[in-house]
C-alpha cells in the first residue's frame, strides 16, 4: 500500500524530512541533541465507521511505556470527553495507559463539544 499525503508519496515526505508515525514508541534527538520519546496511537473506539477503530467491549492495549509525549487520536476516559446526547465516550484503558506512565504532555484528538486544554497534576 502507498501512503500519500501532500509531499507525495511516503518516501517523498521521509526525504522532505517528515515521518510518518505508526502506533507505539520513537525516539528523536531534535537540533538540540535531547532526547525525546513519543508514543502515538490513531486507535479510538468504534463510533461510526470511521478509520483506526476498535470494538468498545473488547478495549485496546495501548502499551505506552516511559515517554515525553503521548499523541493520540482518542480520548482518555472522562477527560474532556463528553459528547451530547452520547455521555462519556472516552477510553477507559487509554486513560489506565496514561496514568500508568504519566507523560508530561498527552495531546489527544477531540470531539466538538470537548475543545480546550486541560492541565492534569
Amino acid at each position: 500500500m502507498e501512503i500519500r499525503s501532500r509531499y507525495g508519496s511516503l518516501p517523498d515526505a521521509q526525504d522532505a524530512g517528515k515521518t510518518f508515525l505508526e502506533e507505539g514508541s520513537d525516539q528523536f534527538t531534535p537540533n538540540n541533541g535531547a532526547a525525546l520519546r513519543v508514543y502515538t496511537s490513531p486507535f479510538t473506539p468504534a463510533l461510526g465507521a470511521w478509520g483506526f477503530q476498535y470494538h468498545p467491549e473488547r478495549g485496546h492495549d495501548f502499551d505506552i511505556e516511559t515517554v515525553d509525549i503521548a499523541l493520540t487520536h482518542g480520548l482518555p476516559k472522562g477527560i474532556m470527553d463528553h459528547a451530547y446526547g452520547q455521555g462519556r465516550i472516552g477510553c477507559l484503558e487509554l486513560f489506565v495507559a496514561v496514568a500508568r506512565a504519566r507523560p508530561r504532555i498527552h495531546c489527544f484528538g477531540r470531539i466538538h463539544e470537548g475543545w480546550g486544554a486541560k492541565l492534569m497534576i
